[in-house]
């Protein structure tokens, strides 16, 4: 069993005076981890409300963004090689390893910046 305190926060273990048993809809709201408001003394379902898809609309960019810089990164590592050993990647075009990485690593940037 859960328990709220006058604090808003949830404990588990003996329930404590003034504290109250949360309710069974509360308790798994509660137990998915997200998607709950406490502040005032009863657990709320916000995932319908602007704020909090907002807020999960910006973790997703943010894990987005870490994502394409570490692409960002291993393409780096690659451009450093190819400027070390100059080879053509394709011969119809003439374009070299180190201008295919570069070009890569500005369509990734792009994107980062298409995240904002």
């Amino acid at each position: 069993m859960l328990f709220i305190n006058s604090e808003n926060q949830v404990y588990s273990g003996d329930r404590q005076e003034n504290d109250r048993q949360l309710t069974t809809d509360e308790e798994s709201l509660f137990l998915k981890g997200h998607g709950f408001d406490l502040s005032t003394g009863f657990v709320v379902d916000i995932t319908d409300t602007q704020e909090y898809k907002e807020k999960i609309r910006q973790e997703e960019n943010q894990a987005k963004k870490a994502t394409l810089q570490l692409q960002i990164d291993e393409l780096d590592k690659r451009r450093i090689r190819a400027i070390c050993e100059p080879e053509v990647k394709d011969e119809e075009t003439g374009q070299t390893w180190l201008e295919y990485y570069t070009q890569q690593i500005q369509e990734l940037r792009e994107e980062i910046i298409n995240l904002i």
